[in-house]
């Protein structure tokens, strides 16, 4: 893998591998490659059968990837905390998963995509939620990394989490320190849930339920996504109350041993 230090280079790259009929899970934005270069973490390998680009991050590597040649697999090693999601509502998501299989990669679990359309009946909002301040950091950090696997969770870097509570996309609620954390996004009038998470004492008591309402009240005008482990049944009743469901799309994480 080769260290990218420069837009142009990564830019070059992909636009040669941008070809019709080419297997992709790559979606990232002009801004999202300035800033993996800037922090020092984007890899990038061009081999036979396609392009692939890694993202450095704690306790994992991301993967994605151009497969121009699905009979060719990558003539390199990949680091063994190495993980990649691939969609499945496309048909070619299929070929995707198979070919990782081939290469050696297993399945880490299956994700369902939940979308709640703009001006939907308003949940109301709670006002023990707080919009998160630099002083929260270390508390919001430890409960993320409590809740989450590392391999596995998509989880922030410091400085992601840090910019994220810096431009109030970080949600909190308090009690005894913090007790429950919603992280969230904007992309192409979207907003999209990222992060939820809710201290271990707390469950059962609705925390969830404030902290997504509280979201819903600041984007109900827009479309509210969110991915979620299929099967987790605490999660999807929080979402469905708040008017979210199922779209169709899904999602599954496979990991190099």
């Amino acid at each position: 893998m080769r260290q990218i230090v420069d837009y142009s280079e990564i830019s070059k790259l992909v636009t040669t591998h941008m070809k019709k009929g080419v297997l992709t899970n790559n979606f990232m934005r002009p801004e999202e490659y300035r800033a993996e270069i800037s922090a020092g973490t984007l890899y990038a390998h061009k081999y036979n059968g396609g392009l692939l680009l890694l993202r450095k991050r704690e306790g994992r590597h991301l993967l994605t990837f151009y497969i121009n040649d699905r009979e060719v697999l990558p003539d390199i090693e990949l680091p063994p905390d190495t993980v990649t999601g691939i969609p499945q509502k496309p048909a070619s998501a299929g070929e995707a998963v198979a070919y990782w299989t081939r290469f050696g990669m297993s399945p880490l679990g299956d994700y369902i995509r939940l979308v709640r359309e703009a001006g939907s009946v308003l949940v109301s909002e709670e006002s023990t939620v707080h919009i998160a301040s630099e002083s929260d950091f270390d508390g919001i950090h430890a409960l993320l990394h409590d809740c989450f696997d590392l391999r596995t969770g998509c989880l922030p870097s410091a400085a992601e989490l840090r910019d994220d509570i810096k431009c109030g996309m970080v949600l909190c609620i308090k009690d005894n320190g913090i007790g429950g954390v919603l992280r969230f996004g904007e992309f192409s009038g979207r907003a999209e849930i990222l992060h939820l998470a809710v201290r271990e004492d707390l469950r059962g008591r609705r925390v969830g339920h404030a902290l997504v309402g509280a979201f819903i009240a600041r984007y109900n005008e827009k479309k509210c996504t969110v991915w979620m482990r299929e099967g987790y049944a605490p999660a999807l009743k929080i979402y469905t109350t708040a008017g979210f469901s199922p779209d169709g799309m899904r999602s599954t994480l496979l990991g190099y041993e």
